[in-house]
């Protein structure tokens, strides 16, 4: 979970190992009663979020995976959840007003006027943990997978066979910044009659707070899935909240997936939730939809 590219940092700015006493912690989640288990570990923890992904499992508590390790976008995982009679949302949180919900908006919006897009390049500079850790490109492929599906997805969601050139990642860590992430965009489209579109923009905010208030979602998201009965990989919340669900869909999708459970209504997905299924027959439904 912690990468060794921290111990070259100072102490208050970087990740340690606790020196706390292991312990069981399926044992600790049943003792104290936990609905959902939230990972948040560093990203490229692949190894530490499959072991807490299996604790739940144990424990009988739904997970919500944060982090790009591929978790609820993974059938042979999400079969593990639903043998279990749980819920989970993943993976890879989504910010409320992020430069992943950015791009994909603005790939939404080129789509639906028409255009094509030739080029969309995200770059991304920050200076918390969450940065310094990815200076460890080791830890970084699954990160520019997860920020990459994002856009990806709207290409497959609208049939759209494109060459376009896609970038999309973090860029550097700068101490200066602290909490604040700057991410930057460069699209150039291709409008009617091949006329030339080129957009620039620079997008700042807190990362802590834009994540913490899409998380708040997800747990309650989460907690009427418990209430319902519905097992397995929450599709619209998932790809409302995160950067690479089990199933992408167009903004708007979510949003009509998210208000039904919100109002306690079962959807074509939720309906084949309430029961144990194979991840397979949800694919099927929406095979372009499927991340994975």
């Amino acid at each position: 979970g912690v990468s060794e590219v921290m111990y070259s940092h100072p102490e208050d700015l970087a990740f340690r190992v606790s020196d706390e006493t292991p312990v069981d912690v399926s044992s600790v989640l049943k003792k104290n009663k936990v609905d959902i288990l939230i990972n948040y570990l560093p990203v490229g923890s692949q190894k530490a979020t499959e072991f807490y992904a299996l604790e739940c499992i144990k424990a009988k508590v739904a997970f919500l995976n944060c982090i790009p390790v591929f978790i609820a976008s993974n059938p042979v995982w999400e079969k593990k959840f639903i043998d279990a009679g749980l819920p989970l949302i993943g993976d890879d949180m989504k910010s409320q007003f992020g430069a992943s919900i950015l791009s994909q908006m603005l790939q939404e919006l080129a789509f639906s006027r028409g255009h094509k897009v030739k080029c969309h390049i995200q770059r991304n500079i920050g200076g918390n943990t969450d940065f310094l850790n990815m200076i460890d490109e080791k830890r970084l492929q699954s990160k520019k997978i997860s920020k990459e599906n994002v856009i990806k997805a709207q290409d497959r969601i609208n049939n759209v066979n494109t060459d376009s050139f896609l970038h999309a990642g973090p860029s550097e860590y700068i101490s200066y910044h602290k909490d604040n992430k700057i991410a930057n965009f460069h699209l150039e489209l291709e409008g009617f009659m091949g006329s030339p579109v080129v957009l620039d923009a620079q997008l700042s905010v807190i990362d802590s707070p834009n994540s913490a208030g899409v998380v708040i979602d997800a747990i309650r998201y989460l907690m009427v899935a418990i209430e319902m009965g519905i097992v397995g990989s929450l599709r619209g919340p998932s790809a409302f909240t995160q950067k690479t669900p089990p199933a992408q869909m167009h903004y708007s999708d979510t949003i009509k997936e998210c208000d039904a459970l919100s109002d306690r209504k079962l959807t074509e997905f939720t309906k084949m939730q309430t029961k144990k299924y194979n991840p397979e027959e949800i694919i099927k439904l929406y095979p372009s939809h499927n991340t994975q």
